[in-house]
């Protein structure tokens, strides 16, 4: 349903960078390059991430930078290309992060961990200011606004549309990101060019309480194309009788994750909307047990027909055998706990993988990718 990915000349940044930075082996042949004992990104747009591996060229790497710091959530999830040399290479739009932040970074192949290191988000300098201005983005795709910026209401078909200078047929991603760290929120959508250059898709952000300021970003073929500063604004009268409420609207066609980043407090249930499309059912993983020992492995279908399944985590509820982690918030719709880590205690506060397969157990490759926050209470 939604992938993010802005790989910009990524054969070059990565041979670049090979000259400089210091590069720290991991297991499986893969290495993530870096100076010092972590890694360092800036707090702004284009930070580049690069490393070696000994996988095939041509190989698709998925590069994810989750956030350490449940109070201060956010997922970013990037694809990166193998080339002849063995080099990859991505880029990671950190502008509405904050200095301080810190995260991990994970290479991954078909779901499996192939290097990981720890990050730091440091502010950004006169040098990452320049090229950041100076960024590669291209002109000919605009959105359409009025003013500098784009006003999104708060309901499930807000509209946002432009022109593209690209073939008709061209498939286009679209991105609606928060830019305050404190009030996270990810959503993706795509669109395709038309016969005369426009383009154009709803997006569903009845989850978002405005007034809040986000970016909207067009990519295509991992190359971002354009950026336009956004804002979600309360949904008035007129827009309540269009709309309905939360979990109620006509949801994705597409099978995936509705909410890429949900976040809940440790003492309350958390939130996990999936639209299952056409799928006969939707198994979710959340956590990991070599991150954070902890996952949870549990199957949901659409018994009652809406298109979706909401699963409930209750983090208060794991390791007590008598009340079950993970149920569905729909009357008709049926959940089953496929496996559970043994913990001792309710769930700590924490960033928690969460991976979605189509079907009925987690096995292959990955449907769909996101995180859950839970912050403490």
């Amino acid at each position: 349903m939604k992938r993010l990915a802005l790989v910009v000349g990524a054969v070059l940044i990565a041979a670049a960078l090979a000259a400089t930075a210091v590069t720290f082996a991991s297991s499986g042949g893969t290495t993530i390059d870096h100076d010092g004992e972590n890694v360092t990104l800036a707090a702004a747009p284009g930070q580049t991430v690069s490393g070696q591996t000994d996988l095939d060229a041509g190989t698709t790497l998925d590069v994810r930078l989750t956030s350490t710091d449940a109070s201060n959530p956010f997922l970013q999830t990037r694809e990166a290309t193998v080339a002849e040399n063995g080099s990859f290479a991505t880029r990671l739009d950190l502008g509405a992060v904050s200095p301080g932040a810190t995260a991990t970074l994970t290479v991954r192949h078909n779901d499996s961990v192939l290097a990981s290191e720890s990050v730091a988000v440091v502010p950004c300098d006169d040098d990452c200011e320049a090229n950041t201005e100076s960024g590669d983005r291209q002109s000919g795709t605009t959105v359409d606004r009025e003013g500098e910026t784009l006003t999104l209401v708060s309901g499930t078909a807000s509209k946002i549309s432009g022109q593209s200078d690209l073939e008709p047929g061209t498939k286009l991603e679209l991105l609606v990101e928060s830019t305050n760290v404190t009030r996270p929120f990810l959503i993706r959508e795509s669109s395709n060019v038309t016969d005369n250059g426009t383009f154009a898709t709803t997006v569903d952000t009845h989850s978002v309480a405005g007034p809040l300021n986000a970016s909207v970003t067009v990519i295509h073929d991992e190359e971002e194309l354009t950026e336009v500063d956004a804002r979600v604004v309360p949904c008035d009268d007129d827009c309540e009788e269009q709309s309905s409420g939360p979990g109620e609207g006509t949801p994705p066609s597409e099978f995936g994750l509705e909410e890429d980043v949900p976040v809940a407090s440790q003492n309350e249930t958390a939130e996990i909307p999936v639209a299952v499309g056409d799928a006969d059912a939707a198994t979710l993983s959340v956590g990991d047990e070599d991150d954070v020992n902890y996952q949870i492995n549990a199957t949901a279908r659409d018994e009652n027909g809406d298109g979706r399944v909401v699963f409930v985590l209750d983090p208060a509820a794991a390791g007590n055998e008598s009340t079950p982690t993970m149920t569905v918030r729909d009357d008709g719709d049926t959940v089953s706990i496929n496996s559970e880590t043994d913990v001792d205690g309710p769930l700590s506060p924490a960033t928690y993988d969460l991976v979605l397969y189509r079907g009925e157990s987690a096995d292959g490759n990955a449907d769909d990718v996101g995180a859950l926050a839970l912050e403490s209470s």
